[in-house]
């Protein structure tokens, strides 16, 4: 409802994006984080999210065919996603 009202509201975008990753629609989940970026490109949050989204995919592949744990592939892009989280936060403030 949030967008048929504000479709230039990238916060719910973002909250849509990540509904549909939880419902494993990665495809609708990069496409929201994409036009949220678009909405608003300077936003941290969307530019971590979309890191982590893309990390995730893939490396949740490479564990298998790498061999190594499949736990790293949930673990490196939440690390990875934090500190470039961390670095852009410092920097615009």
């Amino acid at each position: 409802k949030a967008l048929q009202q504000n479709p230039e509201m990238a916060d719910a975008y973002v909250k849509r994006a990540q509904i549909h990753h939880i419902n494993n629609r990665i495809e609708e989940a990069k496409e929201d984080y994409l036009k949220a970026l678009e909405i608003a490109p300077k936003s941290a949050g969307i530019l971590v999210g979309l890191v982590y989204k893309y990390l995730e995919e893939m490396l949740a592949p490479a564990s298998i065919v790498l061999g190594f744990a499949p736990i790293m592939a949930s673990i490196i892009p939440i690390v990875l996603s934090a500190l470039i989280g961390i670095y852009l936060l410092r920097k615009s403030g």
